[in-house]
């Protein structure tokens, strides 16, 4: 159910344009970008639909893909999902959904503390909504690459390419959409 007073879809864009992120050395962390390129995935495939960002080894998964097409080996930066997932909490759209009777820490520096404590986290139900519809999704993502990584060529990566990646057991990946411009 749609909340009364609806945020349009330029809230959204312009949270994503001004995310609060980490600085190392003077480069800013990629990783709640990342992140949130790889909800949109998920909810694009339908593993997510009512705003819940389960912390589950799917996120995880989709979260290396997209750190790897986007970021690859960085000197500055470690791939490591409980980095942004927890700090995401300082954007307006994201809300951590922590288990009962559980002291929150400051911060959380392992996979399995974070998942200890919080089921994951809830995003706000529009913006699932924008996410989920093909329309705004593009225009979610495209905000994104443009701000964060202006070097990406839409339309420059191959699906095949994705797909071909391999899973720890060494079954294909989800088949991620690597087709941002098509």
């Amino acid at each position: 159910m749609s909340p009364t007073n609806p945020k349009p879809l330029s809230y959204y864009l312009a949270c994503f344009e001004k995310l609060n992120r980490n600085k190392n050395n003077g480069e800013k962390a990629p990783h709640k970008v990342v992140l949130l390129l790889a909800v949109i995935e998920e909810v694009r495939l339908g593993h997510i639909t009512n705003g819940f960002i389960p912390l589950n080894d799917q996120m995880v998964h989709s979260f290396n893909l997209m750190w790897g097409v986007f970021v690859g080996n960085s000197s500055s930066y470690r791939c490591r999902m409980y980095y942004p997932f927890f700090h995401m909490k300082t954007e307006p759209f994201w809300e951590m959904m922590p288990r009962e009777g559980v002291e929150v820490l400051k911060d959380y520096f392992t996979m399995d503390k974070l998942r200890e404590d919080f089921f994951g986290a809830k995003i706000d139900e529009e913006l699932c909504e924008y996410m989920a519809c093909q329309e705004s999704r593009e225009l979610l993502k495209r905000a994104l690459l443009q701000k964060y990584f202006p070097d990406f060529t839409f339309g420059s990566m191959s699906e095949d390419a994705i797909c071909a990646k391999r899973l720890p057991d060494g079954s294909k990946s989800s088949g991620v959409d690597m087709r941002w411009g098509a």
